[in-house]
C-alpha cells in the first residue's frame, strides 16, 4: 500500500466520515478500492500499519505478521490482512495495547462486496482510569460507497490524544455483484495462525 493510500484508508477510519475521499478529482469518477490493515495508530504514539494489504482490481494481495510502536507500548504479535475482488479482511492476534492495559486474543474485521463484520474475543481492560475510550465494531459508509468497518478503536484523552485501530476493512460493492448477506467471520481468519499455536 503506498502512503497516499495508507493516509486516504486511515484518514476515513479515524474521522468516520469518510470526507477524505474529496481528495479526488470530482471529473473523475471514485476509484474502487479494497484495503486492510492489522494495526494503524495516530497521535502521541504513531504507529504505521502493518501488516496492510491494498487493492484496486480483481487481483487478491495480502501480507502477514507482527507490529510493534517504537517504544514497545503497542504490540499484535501476529496479523493477517488480504485485499482485492469486493473483499478485504484483517485479524490481529495477541494485542497488547498502551502497556499491557488492554490486552486482547484476537480481533477481525471482514468486508465483502460492502457487507462487513467484526469479531473481538478475550477482551481484558485495566487501569484505563478514564484516560483512553474503546469502542467495538466501529463502521463507517464512505463518499466512494465503499465500506469501512474497525473491529476495536482505542482513544487515548491523554496529552495530545491518539487513536488506535485495529483490525480494520475497507471493501466496495462490486458492480453487478448482489450484494450478500453478513459474511461468515471464520472466513476473516487467516489458514495459518501465530507461530506456536
Amino acid at each position: 500500500m503506498t502512503m497516499p493510500q495508507l493516509a486516504l484508508l486511515a484518514a476515513t477510519a479515524l474521522t468516520g466520515t469518510g470526507t477524505a475521499l474529496a481528495a479526488t478529482p470530482p471529473a473523475s469518477p471514485a476509484p474502487r478500492y479494497d484495503a486492510a490493515y492489522a494495526i494503524f495508530a495516530v497521535g502521541d504514539d504513531p504507529l504505521s500499519a502493518g501488516p496492510n494489504a491494498f487493492s484496486n482490481s480483481s487481483r487478491i494481495r495480502g501480507s502477514s505478521g507482527g507490529a510493534r510502536s517504537a517504544d514497545g507500548r503497542q504490540e499484535v504479535r501476529w496479523g493477517h490482512t488480504s485485499a482485492g475482488d469486493g473483499q478485504a479482511s484483517a485479524a490481529a492476534y495477541d494485542v497488547y495495547l498502551l502497556s499491557g492495559a488492554i490486552r486482547v486474543t484476537a480481533v477481525t474485521a471482514l468486508c465483502r462486496n460492502g457487507a462487513a463484520v467484526s469479531q473481538v474475543s478475550g477482551v481484558t481492560i485495566s487501569r484505563l482510569h478514564g484516560k483512553a475510550t474503546v469502542a467495538f465494531d466501529v463502521r463507517t459508509k464512505n463518499q466512494d460507497g465503499s465500506t469501512t468497518v474497525i473491529g476495536m478503536q482505542v482513544r487515548v484523552h491523554a496529552g495530545r490524544g491518539s487513536t488506535i485501530n485495529v483490525a480494520a476493512a475497507t471493501c466496495a460493492p462490486v458492480p453487478d455483484r448482489p450484494t450478500p448477506p453478513r459474511p461468515p467471520l471464520g472466513s476473516a481468519r487467516p489458514a495459518s495462525g501465530p507461530s506456536g499455536s
